[in-house]
């Protein structure tokens, strides 16, 4: 019997697709099966009974049982109804719908998105449209379990998957207890970018108070969006921010950050400007921009949760413009910077630098280049200088297995300088540097490395002029030299680059007779997992010391991860320690700790110390964060809800 009925509905299946009639004509094509069909004539009805699947258009249901009236297009469907795509799936107890203008009721339903298993329940939903539905008494969430470890639930709310859900009267829930309330809650479905009001950042700081930071995400194109943030600090006042972001064509990217704060505390207000532009050819018209101003030298400090900007001595803002042809490259380019230390007016800024590179060219065994460049600084409280630079150069590099490299290049300036009488208006200087390099080449290969050595004779000479201008930049601080060095280099590498390197050089200065021999300079690199090891360190013969050391090591293997580093610096007086431990009790259990210790502090001297819990569940995560600075501390936990994003920090 069921063989019989299957064959009735791929007759009647094949005749609804190849022979439409009349009115028809203009009508999608309906394909219909099940185990058993019934056709009424005179309501043109048809009544399916088991595994029916009923397709017309983007419209694929399938169900239990089925009315299906052909000449209206609407079904009434019961048990196990189910429709949906690639996306999302929508499954129901029973349902009536027109498939033609996806409209309809669902009772009981849920829909299903794919995508971070988000499913949406709702006594009653209403599809308006392709993808549109509104609910009645519905709950939300990305968790299997039947008592969900967190959902939001809604007296009522609109869903259209691919851009948004909004909600109305939303209670989030933990293990069905409520916890929190509010009259409204948006949520991207099934999008990355769509207008709306993203989570909030809520909790306490010690030296700011309890704070609310509530971002609004607009998109105003396909290239382009922003973000408005309004803070609220209760220790200090109200803050506003903008972010614009946009790409554009021909390679222009960008983004800009401007930041309002009223400290109310301090009775002051706070401006800050950030920005990033660019646009990249390798032939053509190219440019960039970096502005990083604050109105207040303390903004950092006060504001910022990272150690880096609050420790940092200057911003640097940069701008730059050049050509670029086959022959040649020009270049205007300018730099300002802004002591956070408050002492601006010394600082002779870039305010521009006008450039032109001339491409090399090889004659013979040697390469020709010549650069020129015109400066223009400019310094608040003291002096203004133009310097005009030019420089030729000639290099040649010969051998294979022994190489033998060589450069000369000599340097004119001549200064123009004004609002400082300790300097002449004009004055000259030169330099003539000539480097020559032999290295030989040994390598041996076997069976999983290359291992090779690298040893370096070589000669450095540079004679200048006497100075009669201002210190400007670090050209004028490259002093004279006549040096002899060697080296030697030993590395081992595989087929992914090199693992372990290891160098050490050392200078001798012909023009000291009473040091010559000067820092011994090594470095070692360890690159071969789970180590990565960095240290470099130079000694000084004479005090028999050692004068620098940088060092980072970092060990990572199957979630355990271990770091550490030290900065030392005899002659600035530079002596600090950095540290991290994470590692991973569980799948879902882990730590993240880091601090940052300053031998040389006079008052604390654990600079930033931060240590995080992270649980991660099948649907959800929490963040438990204690950071501590000289000044203040903080205490913050972050949830983490799949599919949803980060509701807040506490």
């Amino acid at each position: 019997m069921r063989a019989r009925a299957n064959f009735i509905s791929m007759i009647l299946t094949i005749s609804l697709v190849a022979v439409p009639a009349g009115s028809y004509a203009e009508e999608v094509e309906t394909e219909i099966s099940s185990d058993t069909l019934e056709y009424q004539r005179e309501s043109g009805t048809y009544v399916l009974k088991g595994n029916v699947s009923i397709k017309k258009g983007d419209m694929n249901v399938s169900a239990d049982e089925s009315e299906f009236n052909e000449n209206t297009s609407e079904a009434t469907l019961r048990g196990n109804v189910s429709f949906g795509d690639k996306e999302m799936t929508v499954t129901s107890d029973s349902a009536e719908l027109n498939l033609k203008t996806e409209t309809g009721k669902i009772h009981n339903g849920s829909i299903l998105i794919k995508k971070d298993n988000m499913q949406i329940v709702s006594d009653e939903m209403e599809k308006t449209g392709n993808n549109s539905y509104q609910l009645k008494r519905t709950k939300l969430t990305s968790c299997d379990s039947p008592v969900p470890a967190w959902c939001f639930s809604a007296s009522s709310a609109n869903v259209l998957v691919g851009k948004r859900l909004t909600a109305r009267n939303v209670v989030f829930r933990i293990k069905n207890i409520p916890v929190l309330y509010t009259p409204y809650l948006w949520a991207p479905i099934l999008t990355d970018r769509q207008t709306g009001l993203l989570f909030p950042e809520f909790g306490y700081k010690s030296d700011l108070g309890s704070f609310y930071r509530q971002p609004l995400f607009v998109v105003l194109s396909d290239n382009r969006d922003a973000t408005i943030r309004a803070d609220y600090y209760s220790s200090r006042g109200f803050g506003q921010g903008l972010e614009y972001r946009y790409i554009e064509r021909g390679g222009i990217e960008g983004q800009w950050w401007a930041y309002h704060m009223g400290d109310d505390k301090l009775e002051t207000d706070f401006f800050l400007l950030r920005s990033e532009h660019f646009q990249y050819k390798e032939k053509g018209l190219s440019h960039f921009l970096k502005l990083d101003l604050v109105n207040m030298d303390n903004f950092y400090k006060e504001y910022s949760s990272e150690a880096q900007p609050r420790i940092q001595r200057y911003l640097t803002s940069s701008m730059s413009a050049y050509y670029t042809s086959r022959d040649l490259r020009a270049h205007i380019t300018g730099q300002f910077w802004q002591d956070l230390q408050g002492d601006d007016g010394n600082i002779s800024h870039k305010l521009p630098t006008m450039g032109l590179f001339i491409k090399p060219l090889k004659i013979g065994p040697a390469i020709t280049a010549i650069r020129a460049e015109a400066t223009n600084f400019y310094s608040e409280d003291s002096h203004r200088v133009r310097r005009y630079q030019v420089k030729p150069e000639v290099s040649s590099s010969i051998g294979n297995s022994i190489r033998l490299h060589q450069r000369l290049n000599a340097v004119g300036t001549m200064y123009e300088v004004s609002n400082d009488p300790s300097f002449p208006s004009t004055s000259q200087h030169g330099s003539i540097n000539y480097n020559i390099v032999f290295v030989p080449y040994i390598a041996k290969k076997f069976k999983r490395f290359y291992h090779v050595i690298e040893p370096e004779l070589g000669y450095a000479y540079t004679d200048s002029s006497d100075l009669d201008a201002p210190f400007l930049d670090s050209y004028e601080s490259i002093p004279d030299r006549s040096d002899i060095f060697i080296s030697l280099t030993n590395k081992l590498l595989n087929k992914k680059g090199t693992i372990f390197s290891f160098r050490l050089m050392q200078p001798y200065d012909t023009d000291d007779t009473d040091r010559p021999w000067k820092m011994l300079g090594s470095d070692l690199h360890l690159n071969y997992s789970p180590f990565m090891v960095r240290l470099e360190a130079d000694y000084d013969h004479y005090d028999r010391s050692i004068m620098v050391v940088n060092s980072d090591a970092h060990y990572s293997l199957n979630g355990f991860k271990m770091s550490a580093g030290q900065r030392y610096d005899r002659a600035t007086g530079v002596q600090f320690y950095t540290g991290g431990l994470s590692f991973r009790l569980s799948d879902r259990l882990s730590f993240i700790n880091s601090i940052w210790y300053d031998e040389k502090a006079t008052d604390e001297k654990i600079r930033d110390l931060s240590s995080s819990v992270i649980y991660t569940a099948q649907c959800w995560g929490l963040t438990l964060t204690y950071t501590k600075k000289p000044d203040d501390y903080s205490i913050t936990a972050m949830f983490n809800l799949k599919g949803i994003g980060y509701i807040g920090s506490l």
